[in-house]
């Protein structure tokens, strides 16, 4: 699939969403039919994938050239995944333990 030179990158809830709500379909539609003509779409949110598939649909990842779901720590890139990254992996348990602690006292 040849990749466009413009990336709209997108945020779901506060965004195209209300929080936690389904996209709205005249929104929904013109993503898709307008802009995702003239760039590559990308979707990126907090929740994990199945949050998101409830919020735009079981079939995103084929609908948007990339999905971030988790902030980015799990990506899509048309309709199949290419990476999944923890913070305890990437940045160690120590390092990730200390800072718990630091948070909570």
């Amino acid at each position: 699939m040849p990749q466009k030179k413009i990336l709209c990158l997108f945020d779901m809830d506060g965004t195209l969403t209300k929080a936690r709500n389904a996209i709205n379909p005249e929104l929904y539609n013109f993503l898709l039919n307008v802009v995702k003509l003239r760039c590559s779409l990308a979707l990126v949110g907090g929740s994990n994938f199945t949050k998101i598939c409830e919020q735009m649909g079981d079939d995103i990842i084929h609908r948007f050239d990339y999905v971030f779901p988790e902030n980015g720590l799990i990506q899509y890139k048309f309709g199949k995944e290419t990476g999944r990254q923890s913070i305890q992996k990437f940045m160690g348990e120590d390092v990730v333990q200390k800072f718990i602690n630091y948070v909570l006292k």
